[in-house]
């Protein structure tokens, strides 16, 4: 199993566990499994992390018992890491942004309602309500931003100069992986987007919601029934804080007009057609639920941008036209528009999306692939060359190497830097069993 990282921000994995863990955990007689200086960790918080993290490597606990005893063992260490370095963050006055506290909560709320699916069922399976459970987690939000903000910057003070690099590449040189085969790529792209017909459906369906909503329905069944914001649907609408100049700009202005519980008309934003209800304002930030109904383009739409890329192509491929020429004339990829379609280089390994990985191993350096679809729309693909597998070379991949040399260093420097924070530090510790 892989050695876990120390520094797993402790106190928040609790929300993905799974309901018949947590049964698992409350059956178990709370202890204090560890001491701290004045801080304590509990056994139903440590069991709590441990089922989370077994979840994720797929880790049995009633299977494969030695093993869950071992990510027990890391996970305590990460966690009086945490206090560790929480310490320290106080000891150097460190101060964290509110807002930042607020979002991770957001997250991790959004992440429970998603995982359960409503704010019933989380009250159900953790006792409380969605509101407690963000209070009650407020604090342990704060301290694990506080020890990620102290272990940040011990970070960034370490450096590597050139000769450690150099070091590192004639230690490690016969264990490093070869450069894999690359490509330079350049991409042509047609979205599909919705026409006339589309945007009148979508106007329509919105155009109901908005009829049920006059008529006395509730806002958060509604949303959770029938809007496209997936996401957001799950919690019924509800988006979390944002602070001014954080939303779409035709969005915003309508919410922040609005009173508590109070809800808009239909905003027609990039994303489609909303009805949004302000849920609170707090200072500069508003917490609001939506509905969204998105147009979806049809065949017909579709067809015409096939129509459409189909003759590009033809152009392309019979010397009628450039590849770059029809980039700057066609092209809907803004980010690579400009620099006439050019992606970059990618590793075999790495090129995003699917796609693009399946056509491009086989074309020959100057030639364009026939159109692609994927979930962004048509593509015409050109491979501007190509770089075979090779042996890493300390010239050459120099960035590369360098990398893996801050990496290695920090990764034992801030290790040997904990240690001797836990030197000054009362830590207490009993044996951790799964059993």
């Amino acid at each position: 199993m892989k050695k876990l990282f120390l520094f797993v921000i402790a106190g928040f994995t609790v929300f993905c566990l799974t309901a018949s863990a947590l049964a698992q955990t409350n059956q178990v007689l709370d202890q204090v499994i560890a001491v701290v200086d004045d801080d304590y960790i509990l056994l139903s918080e440590l069991r709590q992390q441990s089922f989370s993290m077994a979840h994720q490597y797929k880790i049995n606990p009633q299977r494969d018992i030695e093993q869950f005893n071992m990510l027990m063992q890391q996970v305590l260490d990460n966690m009086i890491v945490q206090k560790i370095l929480y310490l320290k963050a106080i000891e150097d006055s460190v101060i964290v942004d509110e807002t930042q506290v607020e979002q991770m909560l957001d997250q991790r709320i959004a992440s429970l309602l998603r995982q359960h699916g409503s704010r019933e069922k989380v009250r159900e399976v953790f006792g409380m309500s969605v509101e407690k459970i963000k209070r009650n987690f407020a604090d342990e939000a704060r301290e694990s931003l506080m020890a990620n903000n102290v272990r940040q910057t011990k970070e960034m003070q370490i450096k590597v100069n050139r000769r450690e690099v150099e070091e590192f590449y004639a230690a490690m040189k016969d264990s490093l992986p070869d450069v894999p085969e690359s490509y330079q790529i350049s991409n042509l792209l047609i979205k599909i987007k919705p026409g006339a017909e589309a945007e009148e459906k979508a106007l329509q369906r919105i155009k109901l919601i908005q009829e049920q909503l006059k008529n006395g329905a509730e806002f958060q069944p509604l949303a959770k029934d029938f809007s496209d914001d997936k996401s957001s649907a799950v919690m019924g609408g509800e988006l979390g804080f944002f602070a001014r100049g954080e939303l779409v700009k035709e969005f915003e202005e309508v919410a922040y007009q609005l009173k508590p519980d109070e809800i808009s008309g239909i905003v027609k934003t990039n994303f489609g057609y909303h009805i949004i209800q302000l849920i609170e304002q707090q200072g500069d930030k508003i917490n609001c639920r939506h509905i969204l109904v998105t147009p979806e383009p049809n065949r017909d739409d579709e067809v015409c941008v096939v129509d459409t890329i189909k003759s590009v192509h033809q152009k392309i491929v019979s010397d009628e036209k450039s590849f770059e020429e029809m980039v700057a004339e066609y092209s809907e990829d803004l980010s690579s528009k400009d620099s006439k379609g050019d992606l970059g280089w990618w590793e075999e390994d790495n090129i995003q999306p699917k796609e693009f990985k399946w056509v491009i191993s086989d074309l020959k350096p100057g030639e364009v692939s026939e159109p692609v679809k994927t979930e962004m729309g048509y593509h015409i693909l050109k491979l501007v060359d190509k770089h075979e597998p090779r042996a890493i070379d300390l010239q050459k991949d120099w960035q590369r190497i360098e990398d893996w040399a801050l990496r290695m260093k920090r990764q034992q420097e801030l290790q040997k830097w904990i240690e001797k924070l836990k030197e000054k530090v009362y830590i207490s510790i009993k044996e951790v069993s799964a059993s």
